[in-house]
């Protein structure tokens, strides 16, 4: 018996919005057999980042950027002699963060920094600016902070959809490693 993929009903999870389906792999193999051939070809390189977590549970990382995503899988005991692998990626948190903290840091100094550059090199703007402290937050605010939710939305369906492509070659490499040969 061949492994078979399915696609099963999709998670949403509020931690992670940009999660892709579920996936389901059979196998005819016992899951332990299933277990130690995923674990074999992660050594040998042929699944990214392979971690096995438990011996029914495993990690495996997707291609994405700049949100990175990571493969999770679990293994379980299928209809007579088989297993099943159900698979489902998931964004990790750590990127986001980053993206989020760096741009939190960055636009609010630079208000400051614009004010007092602008006031130096151009006289009139820095009397302008002490006749109204809000000057520079009026247009500069608008114009660094109104355009991220589309940079955001850009950036998570990029790195969904580079995942999701990874996810299907990965996905047919746990295939070719289960097939009993």
């Amino acid at each position: 018996m061949h492994a078979q993929t399915s696609p099963t009903t999709p998670t949403n999870e509020i931690s992670d919005a940009g999660s892709s389906d579920s996936q389901v792999v059979h196998s005819s193999l016992i899951p332990v057999e299933v277990a130690k051939r995923l674990a074999q070809a992660g050594r040998r390189g042929r699944l990214p980042g392979f971690q096995a977590a438990t011996p029914k549970e495993f990690r495996i990382d997707c291609d994405a950027v700049p949100f990175e995503y990571v493969l999770l899988g679990v293994i379980g005991a299928g209809s007579d002699t088989g297993s099943i692998i159900k698979l489902h990626a998931k964004r990790r948190l750590l990127m986001p963060a980053i993206f989020a903290a760096t741009l939190v840091f960055t636009v609010w100094p630079g208000v400051w920094l614009t004010d007092s550059l602008m006031g130096v090199y151009w006289s009139a703007y820095g009397t302008w600016s002490e006749q109204m402290p809000w000057l520079t937050y009026a247009w500069y605010l608008p114009i660094s902070v109104l355009p991220l939710p589309w940079v955001w939305q850009k950036l998570t369906r990029k790195s969904k959809a580079m995942a999701a492509e990874s996810e299907t070659k990965i996905i047919a490499t746990i295939r070719s490693i289960i097939e009993d040969k």
